[in-house]
């Protein structure tokens, strides 16, 4: 009792492989990641509380919890609840016919046991993967066909079609086996980054690969100009899911909009380019050649004018975000998804009628260093980009609402304060860069019969590398390789001669592997750029050429 040795027993009467990744027949296999599940049994008249399970070799820090335990109690398994399985990974070049794992248990009390589980591991024969052609869609990236047992191949044309939403933020496909005219499985949610939830159906599953799985703005780019929009000093307002937008979650889509309904789903997001229009220090618009008429509305309306030259610019009164008029903003948005008819969007903007509010009728956010954009006793120049067309200054009567109390279709927000203390530029220009999961307007076709090479596909890479563009020379379009030996923190991006940051290809983590990433420079000028590669603790920069 001094040294903390139980005298009661807890035993692990049966324990199972619940899941593994490469081939799914419950078998270990060298390579294979494996979770199992286990069964516990008390052997005593106590109750014991608070146990934890932890597996050696195992993920690290993961633990199981079982709350109490008064005489037996199995796991069941849930693939996307990581608290109902333990998991390891064999490696690849292991050849013992056993796999041992040593499972520490522990409670509250500082009661401690530890059991030994052992795996029977069987050599996997060769996994093959089969080619797959992108039909339609802009999806980025590709899925990977696994053959895991080439006995079940049927010489078929299989087609898979990307779901818009399975649930809420998340996106799924479709698998049809086109020949026999039949669905396998319908509305399934995208494969996990190991492949666990990927049923296996013909011998072959279907893997992530390099599919992006997010939502929302993915990325930023200066075309031409300068970059003005900067963070605003509070980070992550709405809660955006990532910062990949260089703005701590200063930028995003209408889908974290918290104060009202939005009419925008996730598959409905479009690449944005904002045009700057010419201004002075103060906002004061010179050139309305790229200006447009946004819709303005007011937070604290109802209340009397914070300061008296707020006055003039309260015309309603009425609800909590009302809408007062249109005015002239610095910017136009565009839809340049259809790069040959960009089409005009709706904007609009926010002010907010407080002492330090900045109500004057026009949008003009503060200078970072002396005003936090986003708090509540901020000035609160928020712009929104509508999914609607623009229509000059005649309003629409779906948007001139309160923009609290109503569904709106706010595609992008924004809440960035100015980086320049400084007027904008005609040439100035910002495009927001979307995500593109999975939609219904995704296909892609394949026929397992066709094999590639007979490389095994759990073969990683042994280090961090980042290869030659290719072509190169290029108009417009260049691919960019890069290999990852481990999961990482990815950052590829693109700069021009003057070191300034113009595009973001790869901002997120990714498994190990090799990738191929494409990067379009069809609104760019001909010049030399250089593309950066920062994974982990690499970094390898190399220089590519646009020629047009």
């Amino acid at each position: 009792m001094v040294d903390n040795i139980a005298t009661t027993k807890i035993s692990v009467p049966s324990y199972s492989i619940a899941s593994d990744n490469i081939n799914s027949d419950g078998v270990a296999n060298p390579g294979e990641n494996i979770r199992y599940i286990v069964t516990l049994q008390n052997n005593s008249s106590f109750v014991f509380t608070g146990l934890s399970l932890s597996g050696i070799p195992g993920d690290i820090g993961k633990s199981v919890y079982v709350a109490s335990l008064v005489n037996s109690y199995s796991f069941t398994y849930n693939a996307d609840d990581p608290s109902t399985y333990l998991s390891f990974t064999i490696p690849s070049t292991y050849q013992d016919s056993v796999f041992k794992v040593a499972l520490l248990i522990a409670d509250t009390s500082y009661n401690h046991w530890i059991d030994t589980l052992a795996f029977p591991v069987k050599p996997i024969g060769k996994i093959y993967c089969s080619p797959l052609t992108q039909l339609s869609g802009d999806s980025v990236g590709s899925f990977v066909i696994s053959v895991v047992d080439s006995t079940h191949l049927k010489n078929h044309i299989y087609v898979i079609t990307g779901v818009d939403s399975v649930a809420p933020g998340v996106s799924g496909y479709t698998l049809k086996d086109s020949t026999a005219g039949t669905i396998l499985y319908a509305n399934h949610a995208l494969p996990d980054a190991l492949g666990h939830t990927s049923p296996v159906v013909d011998g072959f599953k279907i893997l992530l690969g390099t599919i992006d799985t997010a939502y929302g703005m993915k990325a930023y780019s200066v075309p031409s100009g300068t970059r003005q929009w900067t963070w605003s000093g509070q980070t992550d307002f709405f809660g955006f899911p990532n910062d990949a937008t260089g703005f701590y979650g200063q930028m995003g889509d209408g889908y974290y909009w918290p104060y009202s309904n939005n009419s925008v789903p996730f598959s409905h997001l479009k690449n944005v380019l904002l045009k700057l229009a010419q201004t002075d220090t103060s906002g004061n618009i010179l050139d309305n050649t790229y200006s447009s008429y946004g819709y303005r509305y007011l937070r604290k309306a109802s209340a009397a004018a914070a300061q008296p030259s707020f006055a003039a610019y309260i015309l309603n009164t009425t609800g909590i975000y009302p809408y007062q008029d249109m005015r002239r903003v610095p910017f136009s948005a565009w839809n340049v998804e259809d790069t040959l008819h960009p089409q005009q969007l709706a904007v609009g903007f926010f002010e907010n009628n407080i002492p330090t509010g900045f109500v004057d009728g026009k949008y003009w956010p503060p200078y970072f260093t002396t005003d936090n954009n986003n708090s509540s006793t901020g000035a609160r120049e928020w712009f929104f980009i509508f999914d609607s067309p623009y229509t000059g200054n005649t309003p629409s009567s779906s948007l001139a609402v309160d923009l609290y109390a109503n569904t709106l279709p706010i595609m992008w927000i924004g809440t960035p304060a100015r980086k320049y203390n400084t007027g904008w530029s005609n040439g100035d220009q910002f495009e927001i860069i979307r995500h593109t999961p999975p939609s219904s307007k995704n296909r892609w076709v394949f026929n397992t019969s066709v094999l590639t090479t007979s490389i095994q596909k759990q073969t990683i890479p042994t280090g961090y590398a980042l290869a030659q563009n290719y072509p190169n020379p290029f108009n417009p379009t260049t691919t960019i390789n890069f290999t990852l030996p481990s999961r990482s923190n990815v950052s590829l991006k693109i700069f021009d001669v003057l070191g300034r940051e113009i595009a973001t290809v790869v901002n997120g983590v990714m498994a190990a592997g090799t990738y191929t990433k494409m990067w379009d420079a069809s609104r760019f000028a001909s010049g030399i750029y250089f593309y950066r590669l920062q994974a982990g603790s690499y970094t390898q920069t190399k220089k590519l050429v646009l020629l047009k």
